[in-house]
C-alpha cells in the first residue's frame, strides 16, 4: 500500500464513515440527542483502521481457485493457470511473487496465462523486472496480455513499454496482445 493511493485512501475513508454510521445509528436513535458525533468519530476511525488492516493483510493473501471447464472443441484435457491484478510493488511484495511461482510449479500446469496488471504505476524497474523473471523461470509456455497498469495508461511508470516487452519476451513469454 503506497500513500500515492489518494483516491482509494479517500474511498477507505468514506466506507469507514457508511460503516461507523451504520454502527452508531441506533445509538443515535436511542438516545435522540446529539452529542453523539464524538461516538461517531472514533467509530470511523477504528472502522478505517481496520477496513486498512484488513484489505492490507488480505491482498497478501493469494487464492487458487480451481475450475474445470468441458467443450467439445477441446480435443484434450488441459490444465493452466491464470494470474492477474498482482500490482507488483503496490499491491504485493517479491516474497509473495515467489510463494506463487512455486506454488503453480508444483501444480504442472500446460502453460500459465498472466490477465494483465501484473505491474502498474508504483513498480520499479528492479521489480518488474525480478517479477517477469521469476514467471519466466516456469518450465511451462507463459502467454501475457496487458492490463491497464502494465500497458502505460497511467503518466507515471518506472520504466517504459519496450522494457517491459524485452522482459516480457526474454524467457521465451508470448504475448497475445488483444487476442
Amino acid at each position: 500500500w503506497h500513500l500515492g493511493y489518494t483516491l482509494g485512501a479517500f474511498y477507505l475513508a468514506l466506507l469507514g464513515d457508511l460503516v461507523s454510521d451504520l454502527v452508531t445509528l441506533p445509538i443515535v436513535i436511542i438516545r435522540k440527542r446529539e452529542g453523539c458525533i464524538r461516538i461517531q468519530a472514533i467509530v470511523t476511525f477504528a472502522m478505517t483502521i481496520l477496513v486498512l488492516i484488513l484489505g492490507t493483510a488480505n491482498m497478501q493473501n493469494i487464492k487458487a481457485n480451481e475450475l474445470t471447464y468441458t467443450s467439445e472443441k477441446l480435443a484434450k484435457r488441459h490444465r493452466f493457470v491464470f494470474i492477474s491484478d498482482l500490482h507488483v510493488g503496490s499491491s504485493q511484495s517479491p516474497g509473495t511473487i515467489e510463494d506463487a511461482v512455486f506454488e503453480i510449479a508444483t501444480l504442472k500446469p500446460d502453460f500459465v496465462v498472466l490477465g494483465g496488471d501484473i505491474t502498474d504505476e508504483f513498480t520499479s524497474l528492479e521489480e518488474m523486472q525480478t517479477t517477469y523473471s521469476l514467471l519466466g523461470s516456469l518450465d511451462f509456455p507463459v502467454y501475457f496480455v496487458y492490463g491497464n497498469h502494465d500497458n502505460g495508461y497511467f503518466r507515471y511508470r518506472n520504466f517504459s513499454s519496450r522494457e517491459l516487452r524485452e522482459e516480457l519476451s526474454k524467457k521465451g513469454g508470448t504475448n497475445l496482445g488483444d487476442e
